[in-house]
């Protein structure tokens, strides 16, 4: 059954599948159903099945309960839209036995300004929600077959259970998402001006990433986020931002690799006792002979249990130099691969690192990939350069870009650590454009030779391979990933922050990631806010303390400052503890200082007669030439502050003896 614009009056039952299998299917205008009656599918028997398709330009108005029967009831959205009447609301809107698919690219749902809730038994399909008219609109159940994402043009989502946004990017616009209860989303919230994430209080959210322009966090709850990208602004106005890396969150590289192995996948692997490996599949094609894999043709690597960050790798042990020298394991890939554009490699170089790829189609002695020999060992030495040069490597590879743990080098003057890194190569530009790509068929081999020669000296975690040449972008996001995964420590695991605003009394950034997190510009706009973590893994460029703000160790102990900012009427915080000692805040960087500025002694001990308060590794800058400070608390009246150019040092001045007051 095909309608275009319908009134169904009110009280008036709509049954779909009122018998055998019935669709409706809207492709046109609006079908307006009024309020009070039933609108059930499925509605005659256990047999019966009801669905309402809502087609481009369809609408579907109605605030009507939408349930199943005794049969089976479904909605399925191809480009339409369901829309509240504005007047009426339930709870649930869809019943929890409906279940929902998304078909096409962009689907609406209009609340009209109410609070709509969808019960659904979960949301399924590729296509995208919208959210427009107003109002708010609640995902209730979890939808992890749910891929197509959640774009808020105009209404709030609220979410209350883990995967209610299935497992694509949820984009806020200057909209609310709602987290009302524990929930883990494994969404990339992308704000593209200035959304808000509200989080109840007794309530922690866990999302993916969070990207775009600036996140609002609000709500006394907790918003516990995986990942940031580089540049993202924070205003945090209620409870707190931690960054952490969260276990259970799917990580993945940038785009779609033609190769990518990885040892950590056990179903990858297949082995013939033990840990020997024959044949090392595709990680998204484990047995699958469709796809790519490599086997042994010589003796067969060991998968290695917790080599590397608890991780296991395949170790190809001694490089041979001929002669029966060497443990001659190798791994040839089922075809050679031609186009190659962007290649990473999680290596480990004990026994040298050998040659990271072999190329079975050589011009005279050269070949792609060749690696280059400082020791005369072709990489049975660390040090030995990553490539060849002219007469060993065919010029494609060692003309483009190498870098070794997110540092850019010379590939055939530099080589590897002797432990283990992270190597990425890319074809130049000028290669790209030309259409002048490598190839390889081997991994751990510069020939194949059966005695063993130039065979192993290397362990290998995880590669992938590209035929397309990747942006800068995604190759930070894929050097991002696996050192996230393989070097957790290393500092091209860093977070690179915008502007992070502590703008709520009592709102807190937690810094739980286990490499370093960065912040251009850390805003102080309130008291009783806070920073925490290892101390000074987390940096600020430049630190600027409004007048409603107070710099005090709950920012400043763990914090790394690089240039520091006082505006006028800011406060700076002495707070001495038992011991009569107070933090000093180190500024690395230069210390800029307004006309008139205050400050606050706290702690139960009397402050001794000169105590530090701040070292300055720049300059000092007074923007009337000197600072005059005020006291913004209740005691230590006598105290003063004092400002040493020279020294580059500025102290609590508290003078001993008896202080009388006249009147």
């Amino acid at each position: 059954m095909q309608a275009w614009a319908e009134e169904i009056a009110s009280g008036v039952d709509v049954l779909i599948g009122n018998g055998g299998m019935t669709t409706l299917r809207i492709g046109g205008g609006t079908m307006n159903v009024a309020n009070l009656g039933q609108f059930a599918l499925g509605s005659q028997s256990t047999t019966s099945t009801g669905v309402v398709e809502l087609v481009a330009g369809g609408v579907l108005k109605t605030s009507r309960q939408i349930k199943a029967g005794p049969g089976v009831g479904s909605i399925v959205f191809a480009g339409g839209t369901l829309q509240s009447d504005g007047a009426n609301s339930y709870d649930p809107w869809i019943a929890t036995n409906i279940a929902v698919s998304l078909s096409s690219t962009e689907n609406s749902i209009h609340p009209q300004g109410l609070d709509m809730k969808l019960g659904t038994a979960g949301i399924m399909g590729a296509g995208t929600f919208v959210v427009t008219g107003g109002g708010s609109v609640a995902f209730a159940q979890p939808s992890s077959n749910w891929n197509g994402g959640l774009a808020l043009v105009q209404g709030d989502a609220v979410v209350s259970t883990h995967r209610a946004l299935g497992t694509s990017a949820v984009t806020l616009g200057t909209n609310t998402l709602r987290i009302v209860a524990h929930a883990f989303l494994p969404n990339t919230i992308n704000v593209t001006t200035q959304g808000t994430v509200w989080v109840s209080r007794g309530v922690t959210g866990y999302v993916g990433t969070v990207s775009g322009h600036q996140l609002v966090k609000e709500g006394a709850g907790d918003l516990i986020v995986d990942d940031i990208a580089d540049g993202t602004d924070f205003s945090i106005r209620g409870g707190a931002v931690t960054a952490t890396m969260l276990e259970n969150m799917p990580h993945a590289p940038a785009g779609n690799p033609a190769i990518w192995v990885d040892a950590s996948v056990a179903a990858s692997l297949v082995t013939v006792s033990s840990n020997d490996v024959s044949r090392w599949y595709d990680r998204r094609y484990a047995g699958n002979t469709n796809g790519f894999f490599a086997t042994n043709i010589f003796n067969r690597p060991l998968i290695v249990s917790n080599r590397l960050n608890g991780l296991p790798m395949l170790d190809f042990g001694r490089l041979g130099q001929g002669g029966g020298s060497g443990d001659n394991r190798m791994l040839q890939f089922k075809n050679y691969q031609t186009n190659i554009r962007t290649v990473f490699w999680v290596v480990g170089s004990k026994n040298g690192g050998g040659f990271l790829l072999g190329d079975s189609l050589p011009n005279g002695s050269e070949r792609h990939f060749h690696r280059g020999s400082t020791s005369g060992t072709y990489g049975g030495v660390a040090s030995d350069p990553i490539w060849g040069v002219a007469g060993q490597d065919k010029g494609i590879v060692r003309a483009g870009e190498t870098w070794t743990n997110g540092v850019s080098v010379n590939g055939t003057a530099t080589g590897l650590s002797g432990q283990y890194d992270l190597v990425t190569w890319r074809l130049s530009s000028a290669y790209d454009a030309a259409n002048n790509t490598p190839g390889a068929v081997w991994f751990a081999s510069c020939y194949a030779d059966p005695g063993g020669r130039l065979n192993g000296g290397q362990e290998l975690g995880e590669v992938l391979i590209y035929t397309n040449r990747l942006s800068d972008a995604e190759v930070r996001a894929t050097e991002r990933y696996l050192t996230r995964k393989w070097f957790p420590a290393y500092a091209t695991a860093r977070m690179s922050l915008g502007t992070v605003a502590l703008d709520g009394g009592g709102a807190g950034f937690v810094n739980a990631y286990t490499a370093p997190v960065q912040m251009t510009t850390l805003m102080v706009n309130n008291t009783n806010v806070y920073i925490t973590g290892t101390t000074g893994g987390t940096s600020a460029s430049q630190t600027v303390v409004t007048a409603s703000g107070i710099l005090g160790p709950t920012v400043t102990a763990a914090l790394a400052l690089h240039h520091l900012n006082l505006d006028p009427a800011a406060t700076l915080e002495a707070a001495f503890g038992s011991t009569g000692i107070a933090p000093v805040v180190s500024v690395t960087g230069d210390l800029n200082l307004p006309a008139s500025a205050r400050f606050l002694v706290t702690g139960s001990v009397r402050p001794p007669e000169s105590a530090l308060l701040i070292t300055v590794g720049g300059a000092i800058a007074q923007s009337s030439g000197t600072t005059h400070w005020s006291n913004a608390g209740n005691t230590s009246y006598a105290s003063s502050v004092v400002v040493d150019d020279v020294t580059r040092k500025v102290w609590l001045k508290t003078p001993r003896g008896s202080l009388l007051l006249l009147r």
